[in-house]
């Protein structure tokens, strides 16, 4: 398949904070990009293969992501992409 980039977007929450209609364009946000991750070519992934390829992308974005905003993650990426591949879809 192809493989997956591990993106972090850092800086988010004070260019356009939660509740505000206006998005704030002086305030810095930056795009962390990683080494792409191989995924096996196979028209069926296992729930152990999926859990384990889920694994190593959640720890190559949190590897991306400067110290401070390793505590503020609200949706653990397993659940992002388990919800991909439910939907018959890749991440």
């Amino acid at each position: 398949g192809s493989p997956v980039v591990p993106v972090a977007v850092v800086g988010t929450e004070e260019a356009w904070p939660v509740g505000k209609k206006l998005f704030r364009p002086c305030r810095p946000v930056r795009v962390i990009y990683g080494d792409p991750i191989p995924v096996p070519r196979k028209s069926k992934v296992s729930h152990r293969e999926l859990e384990a390829l889920t694994r190593e992308i959640e720890a190559r974005v949190r590897d991306l992501l400067p110290p401070p905003v390793l505590g503020e993650l609200i949706l653990p990426l397993k659940y992002i992409a388990a919800d991909f591949y439910r939907k018959g879809t890749r991440p």
